[in-house]
């Protein structure tokens, strides 16, 4: 936990891979070169989001770096030993790892929304927030839409993952489907 007024710092130089103190000596460590190449993209930044373990065994600590995309959607950077990490590209989420990484198709999404009773939930608004491997929140601002007045929603260019929904309609209590595909 921060003290009031205290601040986490991230840094990265060189071949080191990032590191994030929250007090203390920031101590950078040799990373483990991931590079690779995004199927479809071309230029851009790859927003790396990870934990690793802090000095205490029961905290983890987030890093984040942005790694150029060249044009043929080449990347390159480093991580910490032993680290998840995943990315966003174009708003699509992405598992960071070394080779060909394809990028998650757009989809849309239409459905209905009916309250308790069956009848429709008009203007219902709804909250897809996109999910990692193992249910994480991706690192992503949730996607919403709002049904119209006989509960029909559509939502358009969702990126093909899993996600958990939210429905809260005037007069009912907030609903939270966990884990939709």
């Amino acid at each position: 936990p921060h003290r009031p007024g205290a601040a986490a710092v991230c840094a990265a130089h060189d071949r080191h891979a990032p590191a994030t103190a929250a007090e203390g000596d920031l101590v950078l460590e040799d990373g483990v070169r991931v590079e690779g190449r995004l199927a479809g993209a071309a230029g851009g930044e790859l927003l790396v989001y990870g934990r690793v373990p802090a000095p205490r065994d029961d905290v983890t600590l987030p890093i984040h770096a942005a790694w150029a995309v060249g044009e043929d959607g080449s990347f390159a950077g480093r991580l910490p030993r032993d680290v998840e990490a995943w990315g966003v590209y174009g708003g699509l989420p992405v598992r960071v790892v070394s080779g060909e990484i394809a990028l998650p198709p757009r989809i849309d999404a239409a459905g209905a929304v009916a309250r308790a009773d069956g009848a429709p939930a008009a203007n219902a608004m709804l909250r897809f927030t996109p999910l990692l491997d193992g249910g994480l929140p991706a690192p992503l601002p949730p996607f919403t839409a709002k049904a119209d007045a006989a509960g029909a929603f559509e939502v358009k260019g969702l990126p093909a993952v899993r996600y958990a929904v939210e429905a809260t309609a005037p007069g009912c209590a907030t609903r939270l489907f966990p884990d939709v595909d």
